[in-house]
Parts: structure tokens; sequence; C-alpha cells
């Protein structure tokens, strides 16, 4: 084993002891949390600020890199989609919840959501709370 994947090991040790953040990407996992599942993740803004800030959306992806896996969520924030990719294994990060499952059959990654607004919008039912 070279000397960068001791590091990664040994932080990913430091970050999730339990492997409770890894069990939600993990493939072989029964808690895995599929795309297109409306997931909540708080972090703190910066290392020096300690104010918290949550974004929730729709995962897009799931990397599952050698390195530090990463995962993507999309929402819409004053009618502008944006998006944000996670680092798993992030320091930063404090919690990472699941808000709705998914209910249909997914595959590994859904870009076609930028493309198509209206199904987005379904997906977080932004039309559903505007009424």
């Amino acid at each position: 084993m070279g000397k960068m994947a001791q590091l990664q090991q040994a932080l990913r040790q430091d970050l999730d002891p339990n492997s409770q953040r890894w069990s939600l990407f993990a493939k072989s996992s029964h808690q895995l949390i599929s795309t297109k599942s409306i997931i909540k993740v708080c972090y703190h803004e910066s290392r020096t600020n300690s104010r918290m800030t949550a974004f929730q959306g729709v995962l897009l992806a799931i990397r599952r890199g050698p390195g530090n896996p990463t995962f993507v969520v999309r929402s819409i924030i004053d009618g502008i989609q944006v998006e944000q990719c996670f680092s798993v294994f992030s320091p930063l990060i404090k919690k990472i919840e699941l808000v709705s499952p998914y209910p249909g059959k997914t595959g590994k990654k859904f870009f076609d959501l930028r493309a198509n607004r209206e199904h987005f919008e379904r997906l977080i039912n932004l039309k559903s709370k505007a009424k």
C-alpha cells in the first residue's frame, strides 16, 4: 500500500470511524441511498467559520473513486437550479440524512434532470409547495 493510500485510509478512519457515512453510498450496503432520492447535507461553510448550512436537493450522482468518493446534489434556490458536489469524507460535513427515498428503479447517474426542469420540480415537489 502506497503512502497516499495509507493517508486516505487514516483520514477515513478519523472522519468516519463507524463507516456511517460510507454505508450511505457503498454499493454493498443495505442503507444505500439511491440516485433521485432527496437528501439533506448539513455542513460548515468554512474551516474558520463555525456557522452551519444545510443544502437539500435531489441526489444526481455518486462517484465512488479510489481516493475520495463524492456525490452531487441539485436543488432550486430563488428559481435558479444549483448543484453542489460534496466529498463523502470531508471534515466540513456534519450530517447527511435521507429526506425521502425515490420509490422507482434508479440507475447510476441522472444528469438528464438538468435539461428537464418539470421532471426535476416534480421530484422535489416544488409545484405543490408553491400552491
